[in-house]
């Protein structure tokens, strides 16, 4: 040790919150969110496959992002519009992003909004007549991931995150109770069944065939594994797409019975 002293190991330095600027930043944030004279805006939304519009998740996380940006950076968002179809399309094609410029055009809002500047297309001179277009009919382009974004508002994000997460919860307790109250199934509709629109189950006719032949089967004595190696045999598909066991054949028929949507038992 050099000159007999011990080294000590650095401590490294926390970044320091300035309080103050961030007081300012929510208060800003507060006027901006009830502000009556707010400019206006539209978000557009696009994914490339109508499979995908069916699982919703990517159309979904781009909603949220959209109102999370307006929000946040005091616009008021009149309207989202949204394609599930290729972005190499024309604009005549593509009817969401065509409704989102007449918006532009026709003065209803003067900010255009996107998460990703591929959601305009993948191709890059695509996505650059995208641009020129809205700005020909006087609009702004935002693409939220070009947009800076500070520790701040970072912080708020995260809040708002937490705000609209319990918001959900609620919602769903909301749910729950209702359908509890009018002694309706909880969860998803049980597989070979839907939702009616007054809540109750009714056959779903997509798959009547596959939950007929698993009943029949079971009828006939057929085992759980012998009716999964069956269906799988005949290359059809499970409720969520992978192949057919035993366990899946018996929560369905458990869960056919609690809803009363299977037939009594009988001798064939």
């Amino acid at each position: 040790m050099k000159n007999g002293k011990k080294l000590g190991r650095v401590k490294e330095r926390q970044p320091i919150l300035d309080k103050r600027a961030l007081r300012a930043y929510l208060s800003l944030m507060a006027k901006r969110a009830t502000s009556t004279d707010k400019p206006k805006a539209v978000g557009y939304t696009r994914v490339s496959t109508g499979k995908q519009k069916d699982q919703g998740g990517s159309l979904a996380v781009q909603r949220d992002r959209i109102v999370e940006y307006a929000v946040l950076n005091g616009l008021e968002l009149v309207n989202t519009f949204e394609d599930a179809l290729s972005g190499a399309r024309g604009e005549e094609a593509r009817p969401g992003f065509k409704a989102a410029l007449d918006a532009i055009r026709s003065g209803e809002a003067s900010t255009f909004i996107v998460t990703d500047a591929d959601r305009f297309s993948r191709d890059a001179d695509n996505t650059g007549h995208a641009r020129v277009e809205i700005k020909r009919a006087g609009g702004k382009v935002v693409v939220i991931s070009e947009a800076h974004a500070g520790v701040e508002l970072v912080a708020v994000r995260q809040l708002l995150a937490v705000l609209e997460r319990e918001k959900i919860r609620a919602r769903m307790r909301t749910w729950s109770a209702a359908r509890q109250a009018k002694g309706l199934p909880m969860g998803r509709a049980p597989y070979g069944s839907m939702f009616a629109p007054d809540g109750s189950l009714r056959p779903d006719p997509a798959v009547a065939e596959v939950v007929a032949r698993i009943l029949r089967l079971r009828v006939q004595g057929t085992t759980l594994r012998a009716v999964a190696d069956a269906l799988n045999a005949d290359g059809i598909p499970g409720p969520t797409g992978k192949p057919w066991n035993l366990m899946t054949v018996s929560n369905i028929l458990k869960r056919l019975d609690s809803a009363g949507l299977r037939p009594a038992r009988r001798n064939p």
